[in-house]
């Protein structure tokens, strides 16, 4: 699953399958323990803690176990929704490891940024250690396979990465489908507009970079003005999706 390399056309391939890893119990635990201590910032995160915590008891590892068993997700119409998609990053990461024309020298800069966006503060090391083995392996003709078992790591990485995630809600979260879907407080605020929360706040515009230097159309929000008001829609809100951003 993930990433595959063809050796007679020279050429990475996607078998358009999605890794689930932001599903998994450790991932969710993180989740809850931030609604948790930032208070719920939209009606799903709410809607989590007093089906599953009514008692107040703040033990995340319990709730995320729940979320699991009782189907929490499914139940409520709710999804684990991801900030910038994991389309737009599979897109680039396959972009960039393609060796005819080889990406400009920013692209790998750009990606190297992104990594340490992903992977958070004090991984700066790890970034640039991935960035120099993947251009190693592309270099040898022999090695080219295992670029398509990294990029398939990192893309598992992204997809578990808790700063690009966040509980919504599932129907206006399909609707969104392969565009930015920022995490937004949308409760204690209680006027318009409203600013994208800082957790991962800057994954569009490191995401934008990468896509810019590898001639890709940049990922954004779904976005309309009306009458001076910039409307977004987003997994933050349920039924008609859409609120009043800055």
């Amino acid at each position: 699953m993930g990433i595959t390399y063809d050796k007679t056309t020279d050429t990475f391939l996607s078998d358009h399958s999605r890794p689930g890893s932001h599903l998994n119990l450790g991932v969710l635990q993180v989740l809850v323990k931030e609604i948790i201590n930032t208070t719920p910032l939209n009606d799903a995160e709410q809607l989590l803690l007093d089906t599953l915590d009514p008692h107040s008891k703040n033990n995340p590892y319990t709730i995320a176990q729940q979320m699991k068993s009782k189907k929490f997700l499914s139940t409520y119409n709710c999804a684990v929704c991801h900030k910038i998609p994991y389309s737009a990053v599979e897109k680039s990461f396959l972009k960039l490891v393609q060796t005819n024309p080889a990406p400009h020298t920013h692209a790998w800069s750009h990606f190297e940024s992104l990594l340490q966006g992903l992977y958070g503060h004090g991984f700066a090391s790890t970034a640039a250690q991935e960035v120099a083995l993947l251009q190693k392996h592309l270099a040898n003709p022999a090695t080219k396979p295992q670029v398509a078992i990294e990029i398939t790591r990192m893309l598992r990485e992204f997809d578990t990465s808790t700063d690009n995630l966040y509980v919504g809600f599932a129907q206006t979260n399909s609707s969104i489908g392969d565009r930015i879907d920022k995490h937004y407080d949308v409760i204690s605020p209680g006027t318009a507009p409203v600013a994208a929360t800082p957790r991962g706040a800057n994954l569009e515009q490191l995401l934008n970079y990468l896509e810019g230097s590898l001639s890709l159309g940049k990922t954004k929000p779904i976005q309309q003005v009306v009458k001076g008001l910039k409307w977004e829609e987003s997994s933050n809100v349920s039924d008609i999706g859409w609120l009043v951003v800055v």
